[in-house]
Parts: structure tokens; sequence; C-alpha cells
């Protein structure tokens, strides 16, 4: 099977930045429906960005490096802090957009984080799906059913709803 790249270059760049800098890609894994889209399935686009960390954390660590990055890669910054999460509203040159979380995600994995690219720690398949489950009980939102159903093939919902329940 052919691996199609679902990302923006935006993406692709900011991905690549966080994976090569020591801080951020020791402390926060990727995760969420664009981690499940490009590392797994390559079912969708996804336009966000979700990094989970178990551990408490300075944002002003996070804001830092993207001013830092901001002028290399010709884009402003906007955030917003909704608990547990840091949002952080990137608008490049060419006027597209990116929206990049950070949480704090204090619960257990089911498995093993996984590298994708070399050094970027990217959530399991089994705890994103978890998390997805979760998130359709918050939520309706098309992209998690779609989410879901790639998923379905993968696992039972007794086994999502047993990881859950964890």
């Amino acid at each position: 099977m052919i691996k199609v790249n679902i990302l923006t270059l935006h993406q692709v760049d900011i991905l690549k930045r966080i994976g090569s800098d020591p801080f951020l890609s020791d402390t926060f894994y990727f995760s969420g429906g664009t981690a499940l889209s490009e590392v797994y399935f390559q079912h969708r686009e996804s336009i966000d960005l979700d990094f989970f960390t178990p551990q408490l954390y300075d944002a002003q660590n996070i804001t830092s490096r993207l001013n830092e990055w901001s002028t290399d890669l010709r884009f402003t910054i906007e955030s917003e802090f909704v608990a547990p999460t840091h949002i952080y509203f990137l608008t490049f040159q060419d006027n597209s957009k990116l929206k990049i979380d950070f949480a704090q995600y204090p619960y257990r994995q089911l498995d093993s984080l996984v590298l994708y690219n070399g050094n970027l720690r990217v959530d399991s398949l089994h705890d994103i799906a978890a998390n997805k489950l979760i998130a359709l009980t918050q939520r309706i939102e098309v992209k998690d059913f779609v989410d879901m159903y790639f998923l379905l093939q993968k696992y039972t919902f007794w086994d999502l709803k047993l990881a859950v329940e964890m």
C-alpha cells in the first residue's frame, strides 16, 4: 500500500521542528485525529495538531519556541488557555491557519508510544482509539465518526470500552 501524506507543508514543518527540539520531543507526544490519519490510516485530512504530556509543564517553553520559529516559517501567533489545554493559532504568510494544542493528559498509556520520522513520539493506535471513544461521548463531530469507522476495523467496540474503563 502506498503511503499518502495527508499533512500540509506547514504541518510538516511544525512537526519536524517539534521532533527535533529536545524539550518538546521529550515532554510531549503527538496524538489525536491528525496523528491517527498521518501515522496509522491515511484516511482523511486533519487540520490541527494535538500534543499530550503526563506531566506538568511551563507553557512559556512552548511559546518561546514558537516565537523563535515564527520568523523563519513566517507565521504570527495567537494563543489561549482552556484548561488543561494551551492552544496556539498560527497564521502563515499565505493566510493558511494551523491550530496546535498542548495539554497535560495524566492518564496511564495502554500501549507504548511509537516513534515517527525518527524522533517524534506518537500515541499508540490503541490509546488514540480509546480517546476517540471518549471524544464521541463528549461531542458530535463527523470526523470522530469517520475515525471510529476505521478504528472498528481494527478493534471491537468492546475492546475500546474495556480500554476506556482501565
